[in-house]
């Protein structure tokens, strides 16, 4: 690929899944994507690569020239093709070992496995939706795929107003398979007296979600009730409240 096709837009000190494909048929096209969602694609002059016929430069516009200034986590690279499958399986590993929330939008994007059939995260809106209420937002989670050496014990969202970490007590992952996901209904750092007993109770204004596949074992769980970017009001007590009949 050596044509620019676009300048996207991002957030400062807030890390991406970024991914590029390319394909010659039925026509060129090249095709950019942030999350899973494709911002760009445009025809290109594109070519194979081979040692001798272009430079391959990751972190630069051109080769010694506007360079990217930051860190990045991982970089994979593969030669074959891909069917859109096979880029969601690739998507799905990366976000879940880096916090990443996939595109959740028009067409909400389950996590898939490496086996292609086993969810992580099951967006179906007959899952995450509760009460018109949708739970889509800073997924995160833990979980185990021996296929893609994934062994991810800890986690939490690198969205900057989740305020979860969630771990195995055991610190291990027996089964392979296995996994734990969340996210929540971007609800407000708020307190509310609505639907909750008599007493002086108050429930936070924002929910979570977490959908279990396989056996991932027994959680640790961790609120910061301080986050900048999601001050949880001040309160003598803090008490975990779980919906087990999944009403709302």
């Amino acid at each position: 690929i050596n044509t620019a096709i676009s300048s996207v837009g991002s957030v400062t000190a807030r890390p991406y899944i970024y991914s590029t494909t390319a394909k010659t048929i039925p026509s060129p096209l090249v095709t950019l994507s942030q999350n899973g969602r494709e911002i760009s694609s445009g025809a290109t002059n594109y070519a194979g690569f081979t040692p001798s016929n272009a430079p391959f430069i990751v972190g630069s516009y051109t080769p010694g020239s506007q360079f990217y200034d930051g860190p990045m986590g991982e970089v994979i690279l593969y030669a074959t093709s891909h069917t859109d499958t096979k880029i969601q399986r690739i998507n799905s590993y990366l976000a879940l070992k880096y916090g990443q929330t996939l595109d959740q939008g028009t067409n909400p994007t389950d996590y898939l496995a490496s086996d292609g059939t086993t969810k992580m995260w099951n967006s179906n809106s007959g899952t995450t939706t509760i009460n018109g209420i949708v739970y889509n937002n800073d997924i995160a989670g833990i979980g185990r795929d021996d296929a893609s050496a994934l062994t991810q014990v800890k986690s939490k969202s690198a969205e900057t107003d989740e305020v979860w970490t969630i771990g195995t007590t055991s610190a291990t992952l027996p089964t392979d398979l296995s996994f734990n996901t969340w996210a929540n209904d971007n609800g407000t750092a708020t307190w509310s007296s609505t639907a909750v007993p008599t007493g002086g109770w108050q429930i936070l204004n924002r929910k979570w979600m977490m959908q279990k596949t396989g056996t991932p074992g027994n959680l640790t769980m961790q609120v910061d009730v301080a986050d900048a970017q999601f001050n949880i009001p001040e309160a003598s007590i803090f008490y975990l409240i779980i919906d087990t009949d999944a009403d709302g």
